[in-house]
């Protein structure tokens, strides 16, 4: 695994790094982007940098849902 990368607006993460660190695969979580789960920074090649305190969040949120409500059933 590459060493996050530091800004001024905290540590950023690639899409398999973001991946690895929750712990499910890459497409997932580029399905959780199209849900508005998360969102990326996008590279001038095409790359995704995610801010790690915001993948981290997602761990917090039940799964289904875009803003932590819960899934009505």
């Amino acid at each position: 695994m590459h060493p996050m990368t530091s800004t001024a607006q905290g540590d950023y993460l690639t899409l398999q790094e973001a991946a690895d660190l929750i712990k499910i695969s890459t497409r997932t979580m580029l399905r959780y982007e199209e849900q508005g789960l998360i969102e990326s920074s996008r590279l001038p090649g095409g790359g995704r940098r995610y801010i790690a305190a915001d993948v981290r969040a997602l761990l917090s949120r039940p799964a289904g849902t875009a803003d932590g409500s819960a899934v009505a059933s």
